[in-house]
């Protein structure tokens, strides 16, 4: 067996070098500040990513941290709805309500306090058959029924010390 040291790898002809499954690059967003919602569509954060690869695939994900005011009935599915988007369009989750949606909450069996939060995760692989130099827009993006929604606090506070929201994409060479 033979071992081969590099202590630099330069890229012939300045083409790049792209391996097949690895991480080309990494874009992070966090919303960290309060916002109030009520029934109506909200893009949360939007991420610009200039792609680096040909045909790579954008691995999602993102958190949504939020609370209502709906006392002791249950923040589901049908009062908070929240998706991806690449340039505009929906990418991703299911469509039990027409609407592609992602939705993981910690849903509390009861509701003790206005300051409590719950969290909506999702996670996406979205194959946009794009090409080196394009530019794409992801974002986080949410949708309240009928219900007034409460992102990064308790409904009855203020306080987004310990509530963040973010966004987070990933490029994936193919």
């Amino acid at each position: 067996m033979s071992t081969l040291y590099v202590d630099n790898l330069q890229p012939n002809l300045g083409s790049g070098v792209s391996i097949p499954g690895h991480v080309m690059q990494v874009e992070h967003a966090i919303l960290a500040t309060s916002l109030t919602q009520s029934s109506a569509t909200t893009d949360l954060i939007s991420i610009s990513v200039v792609a680096k690869g040909n045909n790579s695939k954008f691995l999602l994900r993102g958190a949504l941290s939020f609370s209502t005011n709906q006392g002791s009935n249950n923040t589901d599915q049908t009062e908070y709805r929240v998706s991806f988007t690449r340039d505009g369009s929906k990418v991703g989750g299911h469509n039990l309500w027409g609407t592609n949606v992602f939705y993981t909450c910690d849903v509390l069996s009861s509701y003790g306090t206005t300051f409590d939060t719950r969290q909506a995760t999702g996670e996406h692989l979205d194959a946009p058959a794009a090409s080196a130099g394009d530019t794409l827009v992801f974002t986080l993006r949410c949708q309240n029924g009928s219900s007034t929604a409460y992102i990064n606090r308790g409904s009855g506070n203020s306080n987004t010390g310990s509530h963040l929201t973010y966004l987070t994409v990933m490029e994936i060479a193919q």
